[in-house]
């Protein structure tokens, strides 16, 4: 019930934010045909109903909301006075044992949080408070289904005894205002007081009602307030739907009328507006709401233009396309956004997200010959790492190369790599060539992951340099055995925040 309460809540912030759009565009679009409106209202139902979105690069969901961060970071907050255990206390192994978690620092480092007996679980906000709010949530639920089944049983009983006028059309002494019942037949009721030509234009009204299928729209406009009965912006969501409902059905029925008919028009919406209330409060009843912004907008109906309605439909798309979509999840991933190489010098500068599913990391710098990692050396990611700097610049002594400097750093203070590897002195390293990935590429990691982040490859005397992109060499790595000399920086993953796997390079022969 937790997870089901947490999604809905997430679905129902993405749809308010498609609200506050919706909210604005019925202002700039004042001059749009009312069915805009109503339009715009079926965009947030849409979001409100689909269990799952797609992604693209022009929503303009906030990326927590859309990738679900938001709300999942509520079950991890602590409840009550806690005890937190570095790996310097005495209690930290006691913790360990007892079955408790280490949380990562942030800064290569981990701690351990408990109760005050310093061994039990502490309590969050997932075990204490989410299971009340979810049982509220259930309860607000069915409070108004309760209320929509009684309404519904009362303006049945006070219509059982309608006479039917004609067609699907019937007349109560019960009823003071008309409106339509019923979600598979719909019928009209209307007072016996309405007769003459405010009998021709309210029967008109309501029978647009049912040819938009309006008395499915508003049943299920409350359906989703009811599930979404904590928010605000959706009961204001409703309310207004009520009306660009009635606003745009007016407008059907007026379009073909003159200026007198209009006035006559007005005038029934007017002896149709007293004593509503008990339609009105019937979600699955569809009565007259709104009469002054209605009669109002008959009187200043003016029929809109082509451009308008285009414009209009192209604001509908748009806002679709922005608030229907969430934006693109990129997950853990790793994209190089600099390449400098200037004499002698080869620099690349990556930025790292960790966190999701790839908790840790270690970047291992490797000096290969004949096929045989010689030499290794690594450096230790957490997830708190988010950007890495290599830079291997080769060292001459009279004119020739006899090694090279190789440095690595991150973003987080103490965690570098700076060293030398001598280049063997039976090999003539006349030439070498380097190689990276595309600037702006974007590198998805996961768990259990090798990816090359830099190869220096070297032409021993052959006078061929057999150069090979990163990705050739993650994707094979026993060219490894085919090279002479190679330098490697390779980044390997786990799901560990403690670290990475123990790592073997492939193929492995010896490490000196």
């Amino acid at each position: 019930m937790n997870v089901l309460f947490l999604k809905i809540i997430n679905m129902s912030i993405s749809a308010s934010w498609l609200v506050i759009a919706v909210l604005i565009l019925r202002l700039v679009l004042k001059k749009a045909p009312k069915w805009i409106n109503v339009l715009l209202w079926g965009i947030v139902a849409v979001r409100l109903i689909c269990p799952f979105s797609f992604e693209s690069t022009v929503s303009l969901i906030p990326d927590s909301i859309g990738n679900g961060d938001f709300v999942s970071k509520w079950m991890d907050d602590y409840i009550g006075d806690i005890d937190i255990h570095h790996p310097a206390s005495v209690s930290y192994d006691a913790a360990i044992s007892a079955g408790r978690e280490p949380v990562s620092d942030g800064e290569d480092g981990y701690y351990i949080v408990t109760k005050h007996d310093q061994l039990g679980e502490p309590d969050t906000v997932e075990n204490t408070v989410m299971p009340i709010l979810s049982v509220v949530w259930v309860a607000g639920m069915l409070l108004l289904a309760f209320y929509t089944s009684t309404s519904y049983w009362r303006l049945c009983r006070k219509v059982d005894t309608a006479v039917r006028y004609k067609d699907n059309i019937f007349q109560s002494e019960n009823v003071s205002s008309p409106f339509v019942l019923g979600l598979i037949k719909p019928r009209i009721y209307l007072p016996f007081s309405i007769n003459g030509p405010d009998l021709e234009h309210v029967v008109a009204h309501e029978q647009a009602h049912i040819r938009w299928k309006d008395h499915w729209w508003k049943p299920l406009g409350f359906l989703l307030l009811t599930i979404h009965w904590f928010n605000p912006f959706m009961w204001l969501s409703y309310v207004l739907l009520c009306r660009d409902i009635e606003l745009a059905c007016d407008e059907k029925v007026i379009k073909g009328l003159g200026n007198e008919q209009r006035a006559d028009y007005t005038q029934a919406l007017v002896a149709c507006s007293v004593n509503r209330h008990t339609i009105a409060a019937c979600p699955l009843a569809f009565g007259e709401v709104g009469v002054k912004e209605r009669v109002k907008s008959v009187m200043n109906y003016q029929k809109p233009t082509f451009w308008i309605v285009f414009l209009a439909v192209i604001a509908c798309v748009g806002v679709a396309a922005c608030f229907l979509t969430n934006p693109i999840t990129v997950g853990d991933h790793l994209v190089l956004t600099n390449s400098e190489s200037p004499e002698g010098t080869n620099k690349l500068a990556y930025d790292i997200q960790l966190g999701k599913q790839t908790m840790s990391g270690e970047i291992y710098v490797e000096q290969w010959i004949d096929g045989t990692c010689v030499r290794s050396a690594p450096i230790v990611m957490t997830q708190s790492v988010d950007s890495i700097d290599i830079t291997m610049r080769e060292r001459r002594e009279n004119g020739a190369s006899v090694g090279t400097d190789i440095q690595i750093e991150t973003n987080l203070y103490g965690v570098s790599l700076l060293t030398y590897f001598a280049h063997p002195a039976n090999l003539n390293i006349s030439a070498w060539a380097f190689n990276g990935y595309e600037l702006g590429e974007n590198i998805k990691l996961s768990p259990d992951q090798e990816v090359i982040l830099a190869a220096k490859v070297f032409d021993t005397g052959s006078g061929v340099v057999r150069a090979f992109d990163c990705e050739t060499l993650a994707n094979e790595p026993e060219r490894l055995e085919n090279a002479a000399y190679t330098i490697v920086v390779r980044a390997v993953f786990s799901a560990d925040p403690l670290g990475a796997a123990i790592y073997e390079p492939t193929p492995s022969k010896q490490i000196a």
